[in-house]
Parts: C-alpha cells; sequence; structure tokens
C-alpha cells in the first residue's frame, strides 16, 4: 500500500511539473513599451506650462491562451511643471487582465481591466513638496496588429480613476510589444 501512495505521490509531481513548464513556456512571455499624451485630467485642463503631457509606459506580459493575457506595468503618467515653480508627478505600477480578439488579418481589439497603485508628488516652488498614494481602477482598450510572429504595434486609450481624491486621468499612447525570448 506503501508502495503505491509514493507512486501515486509522485504521478502527482510529476504532472504539476509538466503543467507548470507548459504555463511558463517563454514564447508567450512579453515586454513592451508605450508612449502618449493625457487626453483629459479631470477637472483641470492643461498641464502646466509644458504644453503637453508626455506620458510613459513599460510593461511585461503573459499571454494565458489567444484571447487572455495578464500584463505588469510601470507607468509616468504625469510629470509637469508650472510657471509659478510647482510641479506635479503622478507614478504608478498596474497588474491588469487583457482580453482580445481578431477583426481583421494580422488584427486584434483589446480591452483591459485592472489596477493601479501610485503616487501623486507635488512641490513648490520654494522647496515645499508633498505626497499621496493611491489606488485606481485602470480600464482601456484598442487595437494591436501583428507586425511578425514577435512584434505587434499597438494603440489604446487608458482610463486611470481613483474616488479617493476625485483625479481621473486619461491616457491616448502608441506603443510595439517583443515576444519569443
Amino acid at each position: 500500500m506503501k508502495k503505491y501512495l509514493i507512486a501515486l505521490a509522485w504521478i502527482a509531481v510529476a504532472n504539476a511539473s509538466a503543467s507548470a513548464a507548459d504555463l511558463m513556456d517563454s514564447k508567450n512571455l512579453y515586454v513592451g513599451g508605450n508612449l502618449g499624451t493625457v487626453v483629459s485630467w479631470g477637472n483641470l485642463n492643461d498641464c502646466g506650462d509644458d504644453s503637453y503631457c508626455l506620458q510613459g509606459k513599460a510593461l511585461v506580459g503573459y499571454k494565458l491562451n489567444d484571447s487572455f493575457a495578464v500584463e505588469g506595468a510601470f507607468h509616468q503618467l504625469l510629470d509637469v511643471t508650472y510657471r509659478n515653480g510647482m510641479t506635479l508627478a503622478v507614478t504608478g505600477l498596474s497588474v491588469s487582465a487583457v482580453g482580445s480578439m481578431p477583426v481583421a488579418n494580422k488584427t486584434e481589439a483589446f480591452g483591459r481591466l485592472g489596477i493601479m497603485s501610485g503616487r501623486n508628488i507635488v512641490e513648490s516652488a520654494s522647496g515645499g513638496s508633498a505626497s499621496s498614494d493611491r489606488t485606481d481602477v485602470l480600464w482601456g482598450g484598442g487595437l494591436q496588429y501583428k507586425m511578425n510572429d514577435n512584434m505587434k504595434l499597438r494603440g489604446e486609450y487608458e482610463n486611470f480613476q481613483s474616488n479617493a481624491n476625485s483625479l481621473d486621468i486619461g491616457i491616448l499612447s502608441a506603443g510595439i510589444t517583443f515576444s519569443s525570448f
């Protein structure tokens, strides 16, 4: 009886190892980045004296199947300076579920839903500063075009909403992802 239990345990371990190896297949891993601009920003109507709000994102993702992926990203949402010397920076880390479906040859539509843990930092010209941490709902969507087996171009809209401080940031961006290391 003891031999059967040991054999059964070995089969279970071998099966779990094979499943984990399939899940961690590097063909499903991808990295990328986006650059874009802030298109809406709560009640504020400009991005300071910069005349634009450049936004950047570095991401890593894992495609679970043809229609579903999980992405983690670092966001630099805002970094603006006003004429009076005050600066505002908003950064964060996010995790989101990404669902996709083909809409044309080599083109997919995708949507995302997730959370972002971020930080707002305000510095005055006199040297004083204040910061606040925040957790936002992240949602968005866009299109991506498959250039080849390893590279996709994407355009997307993302929205970060925080009920805590009523900061609602909308981002329109373009990016690229690389896979199959």
